[in-house]
């Protein structure tokens, strides 16, 4: 019995270290390490405390994130012990809110992260303080989604007085999504030399926590911001800078680090092509990003890529414009209001002027992507249709269609044979994507956007 229990004692004190050792890994930007020492213990770890199980839940997620596989790391947290067991609890749990907050932005979601994250900060703020590291972490990723809103004022204020802690203390999606927001705010407000700024100051974080993703990040936003005042020759240096250090040896050689980057590097070369007006060469070198963002789930470069494409296409003399409004849609749907605006002026006229013509309204539809006057159009007049199996996963289509039929929880939960408090988890995700506060209201709202076509 002895020899057990020691035994026992021995296998969780090397999980214990599995654990601190894979959190350190992730905050190094190192997923293939965290990969490593996470896989082993995956599926069936010797746990039985809730607090570390949550935190077990919270590694999870987080290995499926890398893995590019967002809805899966809400999955795991799902699976997370509930209930209130002290303030280390607590705190641990505001670590799935994050992860959680982190997988809507990786997909694009940004209206979902939004109202996650929005209940979520005053409450850690309050618990721990305005420039907790932790807390300046769910700032930068709100202010990452209140800009793509449209937000510019809030997200300037959440990233006030934090940029410093978020460097120093920051996981590195934290630190990526800060300085670009800021650089973007900085473009936005026609002060490019602080956008410049900003990402030259991101690169030197990247250099001083060799965190060489973060590099490429600084230099890619760069190419982008030239291409959008066609600057081909200083787009094609820092696009060779790209190439030398990943061709160096010393990054990463893994799996997982290498498709975090491999992306941002193709749609650097594409955006290097615009600026030269070489559309072909865009047009080939954006398939190569479109396929990584796909592959990745990376929603919103996703469609920013399908804009880009678009953009190229139409230049090229090609038909375009269907490609284009799938473009819009998307991005209606997610709500990324400022992204044409983000990706490149000629772009941003283009779209606008699509929209208005397919309106007919010109002073509506010109507001729709990029003004706060969007709030009050109307939105069954003013959007696309939404695609349903984009919008919504195939299981919330499923609770949908049965909640349409006027059937409960209960009734629900027995028809697809899961439990009550997944059918709750799925129901609070439509009312969130739907932007609706009722059963009834959800299922209007759906029948509006056309994704209750199947049960009508």
């Amino acid at each position: 019995m002895l020899r057990l229990a020691i035994k026992y004692a021995t296998v969780l004190i090397v999980l214990l270290l599995t654990l601190i050792l894979s959190g350190a890994a992730g905050f190094a930007d190192d997923p293939d390490k965290f990969a490593e020492l996470h896989d082993p213990w995956a599926q069936s770890p010797p746990l039985t405390d809730p607090l570390l199980l949550y935190v077990h839940s919270n590694r999870r997620a987080f290995r499926a994130l890398f893995e590019g596989d967002p809805a899966q790391a809400r999955h795991h947290q799902q699976r997370a012990p509930r209930g209130d067991f002290g303030s280390a609890f607590r705190y641990v749990s505001r670590w799935g809110e994050f992860v959680i907050a982190l997988s809507y932005l990786w997909e694009g979601q940004v209206r979902l992260a939004e109202n996650l994250l929005r209940p979520a900060l005053p409450g850690a703020e309050n618990e721990l303080g305005r420039r907790n590291p932790f807390v300046c972490m769910l700032a930068a990723l709100l202010a990452s989604a209140v800009w793509e809103r449209n937000q510019p004022q809030e997200a300037a204020a959440l990233l006030a007085n934090r940029l410093d802690v978020i460097e120093r203390s920051g996981l590195p999606d934290a630190v990526l999504l800060a300085y670009r927001t800021a650089a973007r705010m900085a473009s936005a407000d026609g002060a490019e030399h602080r956008a410049f700024e900003l990402l030259d100051a991101l690169h030197a974080v990247g250099l001083s926590r060799n965190m060489p993703r973060l590099c490429v990040a600084s230099l890619s936003d760069q190419v982008r911001f030239h291409a959008r005042r066609f600057r081909p020759e200083t787009s094609r240096a820092l696009c060779a800078r790209i190439d030398a250090l990943l061709a160096s040896d010393s990054v990463p050689r893994g799996r997982l680090w290498r498709s975090s980057v491999e992306w941002m590097q193709h749609l650097a070369h594409a955006n290097a092509a615009i600026a030269a007006q070489e559309w072909r060469r865009a047009l080939e070198a954006l398939d190569q990003a479109e396929a990584l963002a796909q592959s990745m789930q990376l929603g919103r470069i996703r469609i920013e890529v399908m804009a880009l494409r678009a953009f190229a296409l139409d230049r090229c003399g090609e038909k375009a414009v269907p490609l284009l409004k799938e473009a819009i849609g998307l991005a209606q749907t997610f709500g990324l209001e400022r992204l044409f605006k983000d990706v490149h002026p000629a772009l941003n006229d283009w779209v606008q002027q699509v929209t208005s013509e397919a309106s007919g309204t010109p002073g509506e539809r010109a507001a729709v992507m990029g003004r706060s006057a969007v709030r009050s159009a109307p939105r069954a007049a003013a959007a696309p249709r939404a695609i349903p199996s984009l919008a919504l996963t195939p299981k919330e289509r499923e609770v949908l269609e049965l909640l349409a039929r006027n059937l409960s929880n209960k009734e629900i939960a027995r028809a697809m044979q899961i439990g009550e408090e997944t059918i709750k988890w799925h129901l609070k995700n439509l009312f969130n994507k739907l932007d609706a506060g009722t059963r009834k209201q959800a299922v209007r709202r759906a029948e509006l956007l056309g994704l209750l076509e199947t049960v009508r």
